[in-house]
């Protein structure tokens, strides 16, 4: 019996071991460049990265809320900030009751509350208008 050395299969089976390889190498930088921290909404998950324009009563400033995140922060510490994101349509009952508890909240979490006695808390309402049919929003609203 004769047997025929083929070179083809050679270079594919060396090819596909080099894109088995490169494919793993990449699954490994992946592994060791991603967060090990949950992302989401859920209670225990690290809120997900905003970041855009909001305005302050006065005008338009700058927002990122990964730089209110702090990796040393320990249960119990009081010394950082936290941050309360509301986010809701103008033209929801619920969303604007909802508003007006924000509003009472943010004045008992507030430095100018002598009962408040913890970390600093930022109140921040991502206020939107959906575009729904025979419904107007104003800057008032």
């Amino acid at each position: 019996m004769k047997y025929t050395y083929d070179d083809e299969a050679d270079v594919r089976t060396t090819a596909l071991i080099r894109v088995m390889a490169l494919f793993f190498v990449g699954i490994m930088i992946i592994a060791a460049t991603t967060s090990p921290i949950a992302t989401g909404t859920k209670e225990g998950e690290r809120a997900p990265a905003l970041e855009g324009k909001f305005y302050n009563g006065s005008g338009w400033s700058d927002f990122n809320l990964e730089s209110y995140w702090d990796a040393g922060w320990q249960e119990g510490d009081i010394s950082g900030q936290w941050v309360v994101i509301e986010f809701m349509d103008t033209d929801c009952p619920y969303c604007v009751q909802s508003a007006e508890d924000m509003g009472i909240n943010a004045n008992d979490f507030s430095g100018n509350n002598p009962q408040w006695d913890g970390a600093i808390v930022n109140f921040i309402a991502s206020a939107t208008e959906l575009d729904i049919g025979g419904h107007d929003s104003s800057r008032m609203k």
